[in-house]
């Protein structure tokens, strides 16, 4: 499936995302007309320009980087969670027609993300303690099979460079918003050899909302306590060939981490 970029504009709504049947449709992005297929897929990458927060569209589903853009979005504090979603006014601000935007909704509420109600739209589902400890261990377990799909060689190969970053970050305490930074790098590089790109998406995707729940629990200036040799342990059982050792190390340490932050509960 290939995309095509009209240099004409076009007016919001004249074929948005899945319109023209069989011959496809578009959406309007950034004075632009973005070419999809007849599944309503955007595949098309180009930068979204002249319009204030519009996003970045990349060569991916439509859909799937508005769900990531969302997320981000509430990460920020865009949005209250206690108000529904003005879809209007959340494309308008993306550039991207109402359908897309929809898919995305739709996915995020598959996820749990948010909740529809008759008549009210979309809100975003406030999460429990125990919602967020089962969104752990989802995470723990994908991360595991990407480790155990990924060329061993690969692994061998990163292994001196995640050990090297994990001893570079060695504080016993740092701020929140400093750990979050340093983990996804750390944890997107161990991932980096992994073959199956739609689980690495789907990772990266709950993580975005795993951290809107640490972020209304914990501030990203509060300090918190790490154990930095967890990181340590997990590289070292790449560095040795040991997978079966690494996934039980990374397992302590996403335990770890959930731990440290539910612990800051009233």
């Amino acid at each position: 499936m290939t995309g095509k970029l009209n240099a004409s504009p076009r007016r919001e709504g004249a074929g948005g995302l899945g319109a023209g049947g069989a011959g496809g449709g578009g959406a309007f992005v950034g004075g632009g007309m973005l070419e999809v297929d007849g599944a309503g897929a955007a595949w098309y990458a180009l930068s979204v320009k002249g319009r204030e927060g519009a996003m970045r569209i990349e060569r991916r589903p439509l859909r799937e980087q508005i769900k990531d853009e969302l997320l981000r979005r509430l990460e920020r504090g865009e949005f209250d969670p206690a108000e529904p979603l003005n879809e209007g006014q959340i494309a308008a601000s993306m550039g991207v027609s109402r359908t897309p935007l929809r898919e995305a909704l739709i996915a995020l509420e598959i996820e749990g993300l948010i909740r529809s109600e008759q008549g009210k739209g979309f809100r975003f589902a406030p999460m429990t303690p125990k919602e967020f400890r089962e969104l752990a261990q989802v995470l723990s377990g994908m991360e595991a099979l990407a480790l155990q799909l990924s060329d061993l060689d690969d692994l061998r190969r990163i292994a001196p460079a995640l050990l090297e970053k994990a001893r570079d970050f060695s504080a016993p305490r740092a701020e929140h918003g400093v750990i979050e930074r340093y983990d996804d790098e750390w944890h997107d590089l161990m991932l980096s050899g992994c073959p199956n790109e739609r689980l690495i998406e789907l990772i990266t995707s709950l993580k975005l909302g795993m951290h809107r729940y640490e972020r209304l629990v914990v501030g990203d200036s509060e300090v918190l306590e790490r154990v930095a040799e967890e990181h340590e342990r997990i590289a070292e059982h790449l560095l040795r060939g040991d997978v079966a050792g690494a996934v039980s190390a990374l397992h302590t340490n996403w335990n770890s981490g959930v731990s440290r932050v539910l612990e800051r509960l009233p």
